[in-house]
This record gives C-alpha cells, structure tokens and sequence, in this order.
C-alpha cells in the first residue's frame, strides 16, 4: 500500500515521460558534445587533443548531474537540503583529500604549461615511457616492456620530455689504444657519410652527424667522441642504427673496441 502511494505520487504517467524524455536528451546531448565537437585541423596538437578530452569528460559530468538534477525537480523532490549535506559533505571530505587536491592542480598546471602530452616519450622520476593517457590527478606511461606506470600528478617534480624540440645523440666509443687513431676516424667517417645518404634515415637528421674526435683518455681506452642532429623521438633509432653500422665496419677493419 506504502508502495503504491508513493508510486502514484512521484511516478505518474506524465512525470513518467517527462523523466524518459530528460534520459534521452540528457544521453543525446552527451553523445552529440563527445562525438561532434571536434578541433578545428589547424589545431590538432597533442596537447589540444588532451585538453578537449579532459574538457568533454568535465561537460559530461555537468550534463548527467543536470539531468539528475532536472528529473528530481520533476519529482517535486527539493534539492535544497541535498545541496546543503553535499556542501558539508564536501568539507568534510575536504580535509582528508588534501593529496587529492595537489594531485589535481598539479596535473591542471602540467596540462597548462604544456609540459608533457599523450604520445611523449618522457621521464618522470625513474619511470621511462610513453604517455597513454592523462587525467587531471594521474599520468599513465606505458614502458618498453608494456607494463603501465600510473603516476600521481601530485608526486611528480620533475619531468623530462624526450619527445620534444631538437634531439642531440651523443656517443663516446672505446678503443683500445693499440688501434690506429687514424683508421678509427676514416672507419666513421665513412659510415656518417653513409648514413646521411641513406633515404631511410636522412630524413630524421637534422644536419650531418659530427665526428669531434678524441674526448678522453683512461688507462686502457680511448674514448672517440660522435654527435647525431636528429627529430625527436627518432634519436633512439638512429642511434642504434648508427652502432650496428659502426659494429660491423670495425669487424670488418679489424678495429679493436676496448
């Protein structure tokens, strides 16, 4: 009997449609800002791409508490007392999410000052990867061995980013010091030229890579200094293009690493 009363109070037929109708245009406004709103092409960065996935995620949390909001005055349930526990609620909660709050406006300042972008190569910390997704409190990296690093914008205080402007490689190669200094540079040469020509690889090449010569000398070794001028992130190939040619000239002149 209790049932029926309050069904026949709160869930009449037109209140009934009046709510299907909020469900329906709140899911099809939802749908329309997810799906339609796009970036203009001029603007298709990484770090927009990721500031409108944030802002769609923030619309939609709008759009649903609206619509809740919207079926509860159909309701004739007032919202007033619901508004106030939630504002004591919130200061409550408050207190004991303060590492929830630094999480959230470091993560606000990473994304302003464009520090870091879906689809960086970085480094945050002793985490190495590649940035998979971005949230206002987490930063998500996957690694080389595809295991996921989810890392608290809060705990993050320095970050380097692999992925970004100008890339430099340097490589300092021992050898022994029996090997001629002289064979050794004709050996690199020869490969740097190689490699500048290569249509695969000149590209990804900012100018001609640098032999600068002879950085240090230990007991035992003679350490030869290389330079790559590359795109980032294209170093990591390029440098390990570079050595498997090195490698195998030096096989094949008889160049005796240390």
């Amino acid at each position: 009997m209790i049932l029926d009363d309050l069904g026949s109070k709160y869930f009449t037929l037109d209140k009934s449609i009046q709510i299907l109708v909020i469900l329906i245009g709140t899911i099809l406004v939802n749908f329309i800002v997810r799906r339609f709103v796009k970036l203009p092409h001029l603007l298709e960065t990484k770090r927009a791409k990721t500031l409108l996935s944030l802002i769609q995620s923030l619309v939609s949390i709008v759009i649903f508490i609206l619509g809740l909001a919207l079926i509860l005055s159909v309701l004739d349930i007032d919202i007033t007392p619901l508004l106030a526990g939630a504002g004591i609620v919130g200061i409550a909660v408050g207190f004991g999410s303060q590492a929830l709050v630094k999480d959230l406006i470091a993560g606000l300042f990473l994304l302003a000052e464009d520090s870091i972008a879906v689809g960086d190569l970085v480094e945050i910390g002793k985490d190495r990867g590649i940035v998979k997704r971005i949230s206002l409190r987490t930063i998500v990296l996957k690694d080389d061995t595809g295991a996921l690093h989810i890392i608290p914008a809060g705990q993050i205080t320095s970050v380097i980013n692999l992925s970004r402007e100008d890339a430099q490689v340097v490589m300092e190669i021992p050898f022994k010091p029996s090997a001629s200094i002289e064979k050794v540079y004709k050996a690199i040469r020869d490969e740097i030229k190689l490699l500048s020509i290569d249509k695969r690889f000149e590209k990804m090449l900012l100018k001609k890579p640098e032999l600068k010569g002879i950085e240090t000398i230990e007991p035992g070794k003679v350490f030869v200094r290389i330079i790559l001028y590359c795109k980032a992130p294209d170093q990591w190939r390029l440098k390990r293009e570079f050595l498997f040619r090195l490698k195998k000239r030096f096989e094949k002149d008889d160049i005796e690493l240390a």
